[in-house]
């Protein structure tokens, strides 16, 4: 695989059905705001659902202090177990999220559901090509640091998510 090519396979397992994450997803593409995952921007849907063909501009804002900038063009949306896109901009190429109800918790004890309570898996899958130039040009020396940035970044997305998701229940 090239220097400047990555996939990335990435898995939250939070304390929620996959309605319910869907729910949470898709109000956040609506609102435009991820609260609670601060260092992802998406540019708000408004009142829709997301639908096969709608463009978003992505900012991710990485740990080592680059921003990368993304339009999303969604090419599968099957609620609520599927939203895929393609990229283009600092990454092109595709993403994918999986949810998928999990028949035995295997969450961390932390956001570990009661006995019976639903859980599911989000499995989050890239397979990009780095697009700016002076990330090309070094990604044979700092691809570890960049698989480093995105697992720092997709963590704390996970961990936001599992808190937003109890403090709803919550609520």
């Amino acid at each position: 695989m090239p220097a400047d090519v990555f996939r990335f396979v990435s898995r939250w397992e939070v304390a929620a059905s996959p309605e319910r994450c869907w729910q949470m997803l898709e109000d956040a593409l609506r609102r435009g705001r991820l609260p609670w995952w601060p260092a992802v921007r998406v540019d708000p849907l408004g009142v829709r659902s997301p639908a096969v063909g709608d463009d978003l501009a992505l900012e991710v804002r990485s740990p080592l202090g680059y921003r990368l900038r993304v339009r999303l063009t969604l090419t599968e949306v099957a609620p609520p177990h599927v939203i895929a896109a393609t990229s283009d901009g600092d990454l092109a190429g595709r993403g994918r999220l999986e949810i998928a109800r999990t028949p035995a918790p295997r969450v961390s004890a932390a956001t570990a559901p009661a006995s019976g309570a639903p859980a599911s898996d989000l499995v989050w899958t890239w397979e990009v090509a780095v697009r700016r130039p002076w990330m090309r040009a070094l990604s044979p020396v700092l691809r570890p640091l960049y698989v480093l940035a995105h697992r720092e970044v997709m963590r704390r997305g996970e961990r936001g998510f599992a808190r937003a998701l109890a403090a709803a229940v919550e609520g």
